[in-house]
């Protein structure tokens, strides 16, 4: 039976007498451990008084069991906890004076060594008895990953390597710890290494081969394409020079674009795009940027590195402003930026001396540059914006209904 009763020593003074006194221990009397095993050690006693009742404490053990209980054959209860055991009888049936085994603990080891304390034993006239109590002993409890934990749980006795391994080798050849290799070092560890050297084996060229690779493993719904079925590509001499990658749900571009040094057209229409970097910037040749009906909200103002830009598309995105400086894409004949969130215009824009087309339609315009119609020949529409009649010019093609109020 199983009990944990913090007043089983008031119940043992009262069942045995109102009043206790403390009998002097003269050294013949001890309680102590003995015969330990990996789950189990005897409590063994010495005495010249018979017990009539007792209770002490266990550290560094969980109590599961007992066994081999010295009284079993009258009728004395003995109870445990995990940590307490306690036993006393009720028609007072006693322990025999003697060096003999009280009874045989079965437990889980909680630390590494295990100690008896807050030890009570009275005889049949309710005296507490003077016991002393035998050392703390170690219990075996091992610690082979030396972390001073007693949880049996030794995980690796030596060293863990950079992949979480046992005494293993770490990265080797490999540059992940699945195995994988980056033989063809465009730096990513994907074991896809589709181009190694300059050039592949139908005469393209690897630098750009690596940079529709990246597309690949930015864009999850792309990993399954061969890299040249990765939209349409227009290769020239060895060099990408046209990529239409339309209606592909492609969310982040890789920053590695630039690469495309010989890059003169890039479509990424009816995509998921929010987010331009840096280095589409500096595709030094590129004429066409197609990027309607994507998730864009500014556009990067490095632009104007874009030196040969001559048609740039913007239609259906979330773009709130322009950039200051797009007035030095001089080259600039077509700007497309309808369906967007634009409130004004920088006054830049005017510089754009060979535009042919500016289309604004449907965005939130509340004003337009002093100087708009420098833009000679241009066809400017703005239908669909918050403009009053102030700013309604005669260059501009497309007025039609405006909101100002």
């Amino acid at each position: 039976m199983k009990l944990i009763n913090l007043f089983i020593y008031i119940y043992l003074l009262f069942i045995y007498g109102c009043e206790s006194t403390t009998k002097p221990n003269n050294h013949e009397n001890i309680i102590y451990i003995d015969n330990i095993s990996d789950n189990s050690f005897d409590i063994m006693y010495k005495t010249s008084v018979p017990i009539a009742g007792f209770q002490f404490l266990l550290s560094g053990i969980d109590i599961t069991g007992l066994s081999n209980l010295i009284s079993e054959e009258d009728n004395f209860s003995i109870s445990y906890g995990p940590l307490a055991i306690v036993g006393f009888s009720l028609d007072g049936s006693l322990i025999p004076s003697g060096n003999n085994l009280l009874l045989t603990v079965h437990y889980i080891k909680t630390d590494f060594i295990s100690c008896i304390s807050d030890l009570v034993i009275v005889d049949i006239n309710s005296n507490i008895l003077g016991f002393e109590v035998g050392e703390c002993l170690d219990i075996g409890c091992s610690d082979l990953d030396f972390d001073l934990i007693c949880d049996e749980i030794d995980l690796c006795i030596g060293e863990i390597d950079t992949c979480g391994i046992c005494n293993g080798l770490g990265l080797t050849d490999s540059c992940d710890c699945y195995g994988n290799i980056d033989s063809d070092f465009d730096g990513i560890c994907d074991n896809i290494d589709v181009c190694i050297g300059q050039t592949s084996t139908n005469g393209y060229s690897c630098i750009d081969i690596h940079v529709l690779d990246d597309f690949r493993n930015l864009n999850y719904r792309l990993k399954e394409l061969d890299i040249h079925e990765l939209g349409i590509q227009f290769w020239e001499n060895g060099r990408l020079e046209r990529l239409y990658l339309l209606n592909l749900n492609i969310t982040d571009i890789p920053h590695t674009i630039n690469n495309f040094a010989y890059l003169k057209k890039l479509y990424l229409d009816n995509n998921n795009i929010s987010v331009l970097p840096e280095s589409l910037s500096y595709l030094e040749r590129l004429e066409d940027l197609m990027l309607d009906n994507n998730e864009i909200i500014e556009l990067p103002a490095s632009l104007e590195y874009l030196t040969h830009l001559e048609n740039l598309s913007l239609n259906e995105n979330k773009i709130n402003y322009l950039p200051e400086n797009i007035g030095n894409n001089i080259l600039l004949e077509r700007l497309e930026l309808k369906n967007n969130n634009l409130i004004n215009l920088p006054e830049s824009i005017t510089n754009l001396y060979n535009l042919e087309k500016l289309w604004l339609d449907n965005n939130s315009l509340i004003s337009l540059p002093q100087n708009l119609c420098n833009l000679v020949g241009c066809d400017i529409d703005v239908n669909g914006n918050n403009l009053c009649e102030v700013f309604y010019f005669n260059c501009i093609d497309d007025w039609l209904e405006q909101d100002c109020e």
